[in-house]
């Protein structure tokens, strides 16, 4: 009742605050006279002359806080994202709004909450995306020379490591080496980046990690976890020496492991490459899964091999395509599931308030198939690695688990499932891979190893982006230690550090996921202006027969779908009455 309440006084103020609006926008109309003059091309100054024209109108924090719970629900639904609560339909009305995102859209804009271009998301988070600083004298301590405890156990490894990334990547977390030793047998070494050569663990670099968890790539900005110059020199590059802890692996004919390792490095040989040179590689020498359609629309100039590469290279980038695949099959024996989900690549220049700004869709992750799953399935079996020696050595670290639903349950408790299309097509293979999805509960960090059921292990731990996640660099920190002295901190130790991890790499993720999410429907707008009849390629995921979801100008739809839209990745929600 208290939450009815408060919900009801929120939208009378938000209501009385849009009736001033209104009344001071009658006096000085935004689109008369000096706003056409101004036009498109200095959005700066339309606002400051909208900021002195609304001038009588301000009001107090108190009365009416633009980051109030209710205005990032407005706004999530201004965006297009379906809103199911009752209550916040009975907001709506309170207010004299319609259930229509259009309309919620242009009152947030009136209340200077939301300009037309404006992320909204990030009024939320903004505090979250402040670059992270340290104070000049840990910010020198930290540049001057590290006397590294492990440097007199860090074995020199000499052999070619290739690290395969994107070429926007200037932060290179990880790198990938085959070594035949002098019995013959292959070994497979994946090596991390050393952060925490870096940052002492009762540094306030460290306590600056823990809280901000993980780099944030959001379309606007890119704002890493740690100051940028501790990413830079920890980064694995070429021509130098380069601390690593890594993990090295030694598998059967069937992809299972015979033998493993971990232990700290030094790699001398870094060479960077591009997933799009690597690509064009494989493909070349028709590997696997590489896919002549998965380069199609990308620049020739993207593909040309480095000038470092010779042969030598071809035969150690074949033989670890082929180990990769080896482990997929290995993986899926033992219960993984194929998902293949559209994600795509998505950046916001030069500025993502301006007028001008562009949204520059450069590609998704079905990209360049061989090479992503050929660095994807080394990493996983990389976590396998650190798990496993954390496991036998019984140590205190994060590992990452989820779990398999059972899909033979009752219609009412998968109900995004029980209308889903069953006619063969093209999208089947789509719709199968969301579907698994919905059935996988949400990955989580625990201290007791766990199996993380979609990729087929027993337990898994993520130690190969400790520059970008928080839950890598504290297994460093353990693994390292351990590595040392036999020894490492207590379980208590890390859940201290840790007591936050599942909630904030959660909303950060979301954070992100909507982020993109809004850019993408910025983009169908944008286009939809310019060519009212511009068409999609979709995939129907799923129909729901349902009456509590948002539709526009009150009309009355009985189902809804979930439509997939194959070049964003992006799924939209679409009320219709017919099946």
């Amino acid at each position: 009742m208290a939450t009815k309440c408060a919900q009801n006084q929120f939208a009378l103020r938000v209501s009385d605050a849009l009736l001033r609006v209104r009344q001071l926008n009658d006096l000085w109309p935004p689109n008369a006279g000096i706003w056409t003059r101004i036009g498109k091309a200095n959005r700066r100054a339309k606002l400051t002359l909208q900021q002195l024209g609304e001038a009588p109108m301000k009001l107090d924090a108190d009365l009416l806080d633009l980051t109030a719970p209710e205005f990032i629900v407005m706004s999530k639904f201004g965006c297009g994202m379906p809103i199911k609560y009752e209550q916040f339909h009975a907001t709506l009305k309170t207010i004299g709004l319609p259930l229509s995102p259009q309309k919620v859209r242009e009152a947030l804009h009136l209340l200077d909450f939301k300009h037309v271009e404006d992320n909204p998301i990030l009024v939320k988070w903004s505090e979250r995306l402040q670059e992270p600083e340290l104070n000049g004298e840990e910010t020198a301590k930290l540049k001057a020379s590290v006397c590294d405890e492990h440097e007199a156990s860090r074995s020199l490894f000499v052999g070619r490591a290739y690290a395969i990334d994107s070429k926007e990547t200037s932060e290179v977390d990880d790198a990938v080496s085959l070594e035949v030793d002098d019995a013959g047998n292959e070994w497979i070494h994946v090596h991390s980046a050393d952060l925490t050569r870096y940052i002492p663990e009762d540094s306030p670099a460290h306590a600056l990690a823990a809280e901000r968890v993980r780099t944030h790539y959001l379309p606007e900005v890119v704002v890493p976890m740690i100051p940028r110059f501790l990413g830079q020199v920890a980064s694995l590059q070429e021509n130098k020496a380069c601390p690593a802890l890594t993990c090295s692996v030694r598998l059967s004919g069937d992809g299972s492991v015979l033998d493993y390792r971990v232990h700290c490095t030094s790699v001398v040989d870094v060479k960077r490459a591009t997933y799009h040179q690597v690509e064009r590689f494989l493909e070349a020498q028709a590997v696997g899964w590489a896919s002549t359609d998965s380069c199609r629309g990308i620049p020739e100039a993207e593909f040309q091999l480095p000038p470092w590469f010779e042969e030598e290279d071809a035969k150690v980038l074949r033989r670890l395509a082929d180990l990769s695949i080896l482990r997929l099959e290995h993986r899926r024996r033992n219960g993984a599931k194929a998902v293949e989900t559209i994600k795509c690549k998505l950046a916001v220049s030069p500025d993502p308030g301006a007028f001008d700004s562009e949204i520059v869709i450069s590609g998704s992750e079905k990209d360049c198939p061989a090479a992503r799953w050929l660095i994807a399935e080394l990493m996983l079996l990389a976590g396998w690695v650190a798990a496993s020696y954390a496991c036998e050595h019984a140590i205190a670290v994060p590992y990452r688990a989820d779990r398999l639903m059972d899909s033979s349950g009752p219609p009412d408790v998968q109900p995004s499932l029980h209308l889903k299309a069953s006619a063969p097509g093209p999208g089947q293979d789509i719709v199968a891979s969301y579907e698994k999805l919905e059935l996988t509960s949400k990955a989580s960090y625990c201290l007791s190893p766990m199996p993380h059921s979609s990729v087929g292990f027993d337990k898994y731990l993520q130690v190969t982006s400790p520059i970008r996640r928080y839950n890598d660099m504290l297994a460093h920190y353990q693994l390292k230690r351990h590595l040392l002295t036999g020894k490492h901190k207590e379980t208590s130790w890390v859940k201290a550090w840790a007591k936050n991890l599942n909630q904030r790499s959660d909303d950060d993720a979301r954070m992100q996921r909507q982020s993109t999410r809004h850019w993408l429907l910025e983009h169908l707008r944008r286009a939809s202006l310019e060519d009212p009849h511009v068409v999609y390629e979709c995939v129907v995921l799923s129909t729901e027969d349902t009456r509590a979801s948002p539709v526009d100008e009150g009309a009355s739809h009985p189902l809804v779908s979930r439509l997939l839209f194959t070049d964003f990745g992006l799924v939209k929600a679409v009320w219709h009455s017919d099946p």
